[in-house]
């Protein structure tokens, strides 16, 4: 959806390239940013059924985006405020043996909304093949999130949310490696825990406070016939993440964050 969008190219394997600048893109997801490589072949996929909106910006940017320049994506994920329990789930199929599936339920009752979402995806044509003949390029995805917001007063609103998702997929060889039998694969794990909780000080002026808690793990494999060479990477990583945001007036508004990462290679 953002590659249709002015200004955004792909590249290689659905590196999203704005404006032509080389890995400047920016996921902001229900208020938080990922500032990492977010395609296939490094992140695990953002399911586009999740979504209920989505802005993207390549000039312009709001205050709070300052860490990636060339694009943001700001993504919110879909949620019923309806009272009652509500569903949907979808299936789709497509060439190369693509099929997925994607499963969503919520419970409203009074204040408290509570919900889960599941999906799972394979294709044998998952990341940009090197020959036209398509060798070891099967990969499946997996995804489970859960949401608990709660209303304590119309002015106080408390939202905590958990996402776990994970890709496992094969490198696609040339053809003098599939000849002698190499087989690559690669992972990416990642989960993510936010909390969130908004303030209504006064009809023009509006207060929140956000954190995040994120494990993020990459791997690649290869079997003893691989060649040229046989790599075997681990790369993990985990980052803390906290803002406070204050809008008041319609004119007036104070950003504060803070991030660290602890990575281990």
């Amino acid at each position: 959806m953002v590659n249709t969008q002015p200004g955004w190219l792909y590249e290689g394997n659905a590196v999203l390239h704005p404006r032509g600048s080389e890995y400047q893109t920016q996921f902001v997801i229900d208020g938080i940013p990922l500032t990492d490589n977010r395609s296939p072949g490094f992140g695990p996929e953002i399911e586009a059924d999740d979504l209920e909106s989505m802005s993207i910006y390549t000039a312009g940017f709001p205050a709070e985006y300052g860490r990636k320049m060339g694009g943001v994506v700001e993504i919110n994920t879909r949620q019923n405020s309806q009272p009652g329990l509500h569903g949907m789930w979808s299936v789709s199929g497509s060439t190369y043996g693509t099929l997925g599936t994607y499963g969503q339920v919520e419970e409203t009752w009074g204040r408290n909304m509570l919900g889960a979402t599941v999906s799972d995806a394979t294709s044998k044509h998952f990341l940009n093949p090197v020959l036209p003949e398509n060798f070891t390029n099967k990969g499946t995805t997996e995804g489970y999130s859960a949401r608990y917001e709660r209303d304590f007063t119309p002015s106080d609103r408390l939202i905590v949310s958990v996402r776990h998702e994970l890709a496992h997929f094969d490198i696609p060889n040339e053809l003098v490696q599939q000849e002698a039998g190499q087989l690559q694969t690669g992972d990416n794990v990642e989960t993510i825990g936010t909390l969130n909780y908004q303030h209504i000080f006064s009809t023009d002026s509006l207060g929140a406070m956000q954190g995040m808690v994120r494990d993020n793990a990459d791997d690649l494999n290869s079997n003893a016939d691989s060649t040229p060479i046989t790599t075997f990477q681990r790369n993990h990583f985990r980052e803390f993440y906290t803002k406070g945001t204050y809008v008041a007036g319609g004119w007036f508004f104070l950003w504060i964050g803070f991030a660290f990462h602890v990575r281990r290679q």
